[in-house]
Parts: C-alpha cells; structure tokens; sequence
C-alpha cells in the first residue's frame, strides 16, 4: 500500500484579478503569470495521474427529516450529524420516483424459500460502491462513494468516499476501513490462503497481479492496475450480495478478531471457547455477510445496510432501521422507509406447500412455474422477473477424460441432436408456463430429427436393452448432475435425461451437493452438468457472456488460471475465445469498442457452441403482499431487491382487491 500526503502537489497561486495596467519593461504582465499557473498545474495533474477529487457540498439548505421511529430516540446524534456531508440522493435522476409521497414505518416479512436460485435476504442487504441507472444502465455512478475517476490509460481508479459516511455503531468510514480489508485481509496470507478474486486482478482474470493500493487521505484512495482494467468500474456496481464487503470492513471492530491485532492469550482463549483450532476460522466467524445475515457473528456487526441486525441470531431474525444509513429521498427524507424486515426461512419440509395468504410480504419463488399455475389468492401479486439474459443450459465437459466421447462431444451434430431432443419450448413451458411459451401451444416432442443424426454418427447400434452404443461398441452413457439446491435444476434434470432416453440414449440425472459438485467439476469428473448461463451479453455486464469455463472445459480453464503450468492446453478456437474475454475486460464497459468485442464472443459461442441453452430465459417469482409498493418491475430480481430501502406499505385498509394476476404499472400497482 501507498499512501500520498495531500497537497503533495500544489500549483502556482493565481493573484486576484485588478485593474489592467500597462506593465513595465522586464516584467510579466498579468495575463503572463495567468499562463504560467495554468502550466504549472496541467503539469501537477500530469504528475499526479488522476485529478483532485472534486469537493463535497451538502444541499443547499440541508433540510432532513427521518421517520419517527427515529425521531423518538433521544440517545442519538442529531439526523444532519449521522448523515454524510452529501448523502445519496435515491433515487437516481434517470430512475423513476414513488407515485406519491411513500410513508414510513411497517416491517416487511421475508419469507426465504430453501431452494431459491438468488439469496433473497442477501441481495435485499447488499450495497455496493457504485451504482448503475437501471438494469439497462451504462453510466456508473457514486454509491458508497460520492465520486470516482477513471484515468484515461483505464489503469488507475480513484475513489472518494462520502465524508461523514458512517457504520451503523456511529464510527466513522474511513479509507483505514480500506487498506484494512486490501491489506490485512486479502493480502494476509494467514487469513486468505484462496488469494484474491479474479474481479481484484488485472484484466478480471484468475492469473492476473492485484493492483496497488494507494491512500491519499482519510476519505481518499486508488487502485492501480499494471495492465488496462477498463471493466472494472463494472464489478464495484454490479458484483454481488458480498457488496462493499470486499474493499471495505469495519477496522475498528474486526482488529479485535484478527491475529496481527490479538493478544495470544486472548486468541487461544477465543479459540477454545468458540470450539476452532485455527486463527483463520475466528476471523471469517466474526466477518459478517449479508448473505449469512442470520449468522451469530452478524447480531453486533458495525454494517451500511439500510437495516441491522438487532434480535439474538437464529430464525426468524428481526432487523431494524440503521439510524446511520447514508440515503435519502429526494425530499431529503431518510430512508429506508420500512421500519423494520423479518427475515424467517421456509423449513424444507414445508417447502412445497403454499403459504397462506398473509403469512408473508415478499418470497424469491424456488418453484416459480407453481405460481404459474396456480395463481396466488388476492391479498398477493406475482411479479415475473427474467434472471438478467440466463438460459437454462447444458454443459458438456469437453475435456472429459474419454476420448470417444469427447470426440462426439465436440462434433456439432452431436451437441444439435442434444438440443432438437431437449425441445426447448416445451421445457420452458413446464417451468415457466405463463412466461414463456404458455400452455398447450408448444409443437408435439418429434424425435425424428434427433435420432437420424445420432445414427449418422455411428451411434446406429443398440445393446440388448435398446440403448445406443459407440461406434466401437461400447456401452454409450450420459451421466447429466445438477445443483442439489436448485429447485429448477432438479424439475429440468429428469425431463431432459427423459427426453435423451428417447432418442435411444442412457442418460441420467443426479443431484449432488453443491460444494460436492464444484470440486468434482474443478477435478475433471463430471461428464455433463446443467445449469444457468448468460449468454447476450449486456454491454453493461463487465463478465459478458458467462459461461462457466470450468464446466464446458475444466482441463482448458485449469491451464488457462495457471497460465499453462497445469491442465490441457486448449485448441486454437477456444484460446481466442479467452482472448476476447481479455480483451472485453480491458476496454471500457458501456462503450462501442465494448459492444463489439461482446459481439465476436456471442458469435464465437454460436458457432462453436460450448454450452447448449434450453431455454430463452430464466424466469424469478417475486410474490409480493399487495400492499408492498415501489418495487422495481424492470431489470432482474436481484436488482429489484437491492432497492429495498424504497419499499413502503400502505395501510391494510387501503389493500387492492383483485385476482393478483393482473396487469401491473411502473410502480408495481395494479391500475
């Protein structure tokens, strides 16, 4: 780490304007000394690499209210002392503001389903360092941080953060909350014996050097790439329900679980009072996440959530306004506007039977294709969101270590015979009925098709029970593994092994534990596995087309992360497809020169396809209480539960009427 002392770099005062005069001979005249400040600092900002950071101004009058659960608290500082000196103003101009003034006060219950494709708890809570206008955004802006510069070279990042911006025990948020997360934790190598993420890397890739952190100030700090990073504003506003937790950890309350900053004793007795054998384990137990929100270590956790854990863990757990949260409405009224969220997970056991109609105010669907089928009762709506450009794909390993099938694996008739037997359409219309393909109008299965092409590819003889065998003769088997966790996983896996029976292939779905699953994938031993993969690549995503290197090609990915010291070296078309990723993480997100990178991607997975989608889109059920307002109808359902702080309630008395399925407006509400 680096740290720069401010006013390291200072140009020439400029003397106040006065009256013109006529300037004696030899000596400058005044439109001179002008000029030679205005040098002196082109060449500060040349020095410096990045401009100052522009100075934060409150509104002008600072006119804050807060909710009178708040209010009534006489312990606390007053309102414009636990707010920034520039809070957030939400929402953002290019979003869309509540219909009416939105009231403060009721708790939303959450109810968490067991087998959700999202975390709903953790995307409620997430709060990142930027921001992006919409689901569609290209602008990032200033979230946690009031402002950010991108140095022309796309190398050097420089972030500012909101001063007064504090943690929701009243501390202050400083860059030492930074260098103690970039340095003591990420770079520790006691505490992260993983190393850091890709996204923390040059160039987003698994191989590429961390940048260099550089202080500058208390609310100042930068991080330096070696190579052009120009994606990487991209993952600082969109990466995941770990949010600001990557860069930014509360130094003052974690130094007193962190080995550098314990007294031995202290650390053995922790040790042994907590049940854990290393120092390691008792940090990563004390470090809260928004997705374990529910954990023991979150109850007292200094967070920037727009809520707080404040009941004894365990479930339901009740979270309450942060006073300290650093968002306002564009009246100047804090938010959130709900007072308090109940969070309360469905047992497994229950998992499949409806709620009742008020047992809850919002639920992530893990069966969303129930709720088209059976629409809720009137007290609830269901809000149909697509999982950002996902399609239900199958992965064919096509390093699998069989060299008969790999060689089927990789010819695209193959990979064509799979997909007329996987019949799409009718896939998406047994999962999503109403979303997709509704009821009854998909084409009847016709195997035909399928079936010639596999006898067109030696596979024309069968064994005793019927099932087609390789060209050599031997037994073929299709062995397909998914995601125990995943409902939609688990309804879609026996359609589709079905579906392959019937076109004379031994194919066979099996759950399998989702850690269980990434090991044995990352070691080469799943044969096929299916899963979700975005495959338009928004121009706004800085990961482009995702499509799980690691599933379609485990050996290719491992030499591709050590850079060709273990694995397989891959052939000459999917090394320039890890080109063009590198490529698309160096550019500018948003930009044209991004867009026509992602284009030679999408084209490159067209034509070679290493994923086979089955399906369009993958649908959320978001079920909502109808008097749950100012939910985002657009984007995805993460996005939609990232805006939480803007949910309100009306009045029970005021509760619409309806059949929950009707049309709904920008706001959420039926018309």
């Amino acid at each position: 780490m680096t740290r720069m002392a401010s006013g390291q770099c200072r140009p020439a005062a400029v003397p106040p304007p006065s009256r013109p005069r006529r300037a004696r001979r030899g000596q400058p005249v005044p439109y001179r000394i002008a000029l030679a400040a205005a040098l002196a600092a082109l060449a500060c900002v040349r020095a410096a690499a990045w401009p100052a950071a522009a100075a934060e101004r409150p509104p002008e009058p600072p006119r804050y209210s807060q909710a009178p659960y708040l209010a009534a608290d006489s312990a606390l500082p007053a309102l414009e002392d636990r707010l920034p000196l520039s809070p957030r103003v939400w929402p953002s101009p290019q979003a869309a503001a509540p219909p009416d003034p939105a009231p403060y006060g009721g708790r939303l219950r959450v109810r968490l389903a067991p087998r959700a494709v999202a975390d709903a708890s953790g995307w409620l809570l997430a709060e990142n360092f930027l921001g992006a206008p919409g689901a569609e955004g290209q602008a990032f802006h200033g979230n946690l941080v009031a402002s950010f510069h991108v140095h022309p070279a796309l190398t050097h990042f420089r972030f500012a953060l909101r001063r007064g911006l504090r943690w929701s025990d009243g501390a202050p948020v400083t860059t030492a909350d930074v260098a103690f997360a970039y340095e003591a934790v990420w770079r520790n190598d006691d505490l992260n014996f993983l190393g850091l993420p890709a996204y923390l890397r040059t160039g987003g890739q698994p191989a590429g050097r961390p940048p260099q952190l550089i202080v500058l100030d208390d609310y100042a700090f930068a991080l330096a790439f070696d190579e052009a990073y120009g994606s990487f504003p991209g993952f600082l506003a969109r990466y995941g329900p770990h949010s600001y937790a990557d860069l930014l950890k509360p130094a003052h309350y974690l130094k007193a679980y962190h080995p550098d900053h314990m007294a031995r004793p202290r650390m053995a007795e922790l040790l042994t009072a907590r049940g854990l054998r290393y120092p390691w384990e008792l940090f990563a137990a004390a470090d809260c996440q928004p997705a374990a929100a529910r954990a023991e270590a979150c109850r007292d956790f200094p967070v920037l959530w727009p809520w707080t854990p404040t009941d004894s863990a365990g479930d339901p757990l009740l979270l309450e306004r942060n006073p300290y949260y650093y968002k306002v409405d564009a009246a100047g009224r804090q938010l959130p506007y709900l007072d308090a969220v109940i969070l309360a997970p469905t047992p497994r056991a229950a998992a499949r039977a409806r709620p009742a109609a008020g047992a809850f105010d919002l639920l992530l669907a893990d069966e969303p294709w129930r709720w088209s089928l059976q629409p809720p009762a009137p007290a609830h709506r269901v809000q149909w969101m697509a999982q950002r450009a996902d399609r239900l794909t199958l992965f064919l390993n096509l390093t699998f270590p069989d060299a008969e099938w790999r060689a089927l694996a990789a010819h695209p008739d193959f990979r064509r015979a799979l997909r007329l037997a996987a019949d799409g359409a009718s896939l998406s219309a047994r999962l999503f009925a109403d979303r997709e393909t509704p009821p009854g109008t998909a084409a009847a299965f016709d195997p035909g098709p399928a079936r010639a092409l596999l006898d067109a590819l030696g596979l024309d003889t069968r064994d005793a029970a019927g099932w087609r065998q390789t060209p050599r003769g031997a037994a073929f088997r299709l062995a397909i593994e998914y995601d125990a966790g995943q409902a939609a996983f688990a309804a879609a896996a026996p359609l589709l092994a079905a579906r392959f029976q019937a076109i004379g292939l031994n194919a066979q779905a099996a759950a399998a534990a989702p850690h269980l699953l990434a090991v044995r994938t990352r070691a080469n031993q799943v044969q096929a596995s299916l899963g979700r993969a975005e495959w338009e690549g928004r121009a706004d995503d800085p990961r482009g087309i995702r499509l799980r290197h690691e599933a379609w090609g485990p050996q290719w990915s491992l030499w591709r992360v050590t850079q060709g010291r273990q694995g397989e070296e891959p052939p000459p078309a999917v090394r320039q497809l890890y080109d063009l990723y590198r490529q698309q993480a160096r550019v500018r997100a948003g930009t044209a020169e991004q867009a026509a990178v992602t284009r030679q991607i999408r084209e490159q997975h067209a034509e070679r396809a290493f994923g086979l989608p089955l399906t369009e889109h993958f649908w959320h059920a978001l079920v909502l209480d109808a008097r749950v307002r100012n939910v985002p109808v657009t984007g995805t359902a993460q996005e939609a539960l990232q805006a939480g702080e803007g949910y309100y309630l009306i009045p029970t008395a005021a509760r619409p009427t309806g059949t929950g399925t009707e049309k709904r407006d920008a706001g959420g509400q039926a018309p």
